[in-house]
């Protein structure tokens, strides 16, 4: 009797084994087109008029309870080197820019923090529960 044997996707074993490190579905994510590049770091595939583009987001650290220092950068809204993100109640609905998962008014998010010149990313927002779980506050 010959023995069956299933081999098993690495990058599904992968993905299986850092779910139970998050805050949210990452499977979900990374099917949504999510890659991390690092601890903090995230690449995602973006729909736009012009064609699909990466945006790629890095945590580079928690400057406090209800901040982070945030490297940003989308071909189509710039970049930003180290760009200051805080801690605040959604405004209105929008979709996390990590996870995918919705943002509904009132949810905890962080978002770039407000400047005389707005940003071109101010209204992109990412859930504190996805920040948190990937650089947890100091509490």
């Amino acid at each position: 009797m010959r023995a069956h044997h299933t081999l098993s996707d690495p990058w599904a074993d992968t993905v299986k084994l850092l779910s139970g490190d998050f805050g949210f579905p990452l499977a979900a994510a990374c099917r949504t087109g999510l890659h991390a590049n690092s601890a903090s770091g995230f690449s995602r595939l973006q729909d736009s008029p012009s064609g699909r583009h990466a945006t790629t987001i890095n945590i580079i650290a928690r400057l406090s309870d209800h901040t982070v220092s945030i490297a940003w950068s989308d071909p189509t809204l710039g970049s930003y080197g180290d760009q200051v993100w805080q801690r605040l109640r959604a405004r209105g609905p929008g979709v996390c820019a990590i996870s995918r998962i919705a943002i509904t008014r009132g949810d905890y998010v962080y978002s770039p923090r407000h400047s005389p010149l707005p940003f071109a990313n101010a209204g992109v927002m990412i859930l504190s529960s996805v920040i948190d779980a990937l650089s947890p506050r100091k509490d």
